[in-house]
């Protein structure tokens, strides 16, 4: 009997600690809320030209809500602007001054509220699936913050396909699908862009191997 206990006991535990260290899954995707105009990147030496950080990074799996608009005088009269504060571990430094094995805070333009996830202009934040190339522009505002280069344009999921896959068949689809990193309008042009940026800073572990589905 006591071993019948323990052993739900574990049981219960992997369940509790699963259910932890998943990523959220929300009923709804919107798109299009109130954001700052970007820059529409052609090439990745553009992206370069206005990083100051560029590197390879894992999500660590800590995110918080953060309200932007008490740092931007004069935005949007009064009106939150919420983001995603989410923690990276650096893999690998390309450009810039940290090291590897550091962690950073990294702002997201998505964010979770009521079961709905927001996703500024089809951008799909970082999940612990995926290891992320990145081009960062530090905050002004707080030490170990950075923004990603215009937006969506800025990450580069090593461990996703290089190529554009099919339309998907809902916002909400693509959100749960680890293969889709972007779903907003500009889907050629983004996944151009990728090709450039990978194949400049390659991945050792994922050079030739296939992509996670």
């Amino acid at each position: 009997m006591k071993k019948m206990i323990w052993c739900a006991s574990v049981v219960l535990c992997i369940i509790a600690l699963y259910l932890l260290n998943r990523d959220p899954l929300p009923d709804r995707v919107t798109t299009g809320f109130g954001i700052p105009e970007y820059e529409h990147y052609k090439k990745v030496e553009q992206l370069e030209q206005d990083a100051d950080l560029i590197v390879s990074a894992r999500f660590t799996g800590k995110r918080e809500t953060v309200d932007l608009s008490v740092d931007w005088e004069g935005w949007g009269e009064g009106q939150p602007y919420y983001v995603s504060r989410s923690a990276v571990k650096i893999t690998n430094v390309f450009k810039g001054t940290v090291q590897k094995g550091n962690r950073i805070f990294v702002n997201e333009e998505g964010y979770l509220e009521d079961d709905t996830y927001h996703g500024s202009i089809g951008y799909k934040w970082m999940t612990k699936k995926g290891e992320y190339l990145l081009f960062l522009d530090k905050s002004q505002q707080q030490g170990d913050v950075y923004y990603i280069v215009g937006n969506y344009q800025g990450k580069f999921d090593y461990t996703t396909p290089a190529e554009p896959p099919e339309k998907p068949r809902s916002n909400l689809a693509a959100y749960k699908e680890h293969r889709y990193e972007y779903f907003g309008e500009h889907m050629d042009e983004f996944y151009n862009l990728k090709q450039q940026a990978i194949t400049k800073y390659p991945h050792e572990s994922y050079h030739q191997r296939r992509p996670l589905p």
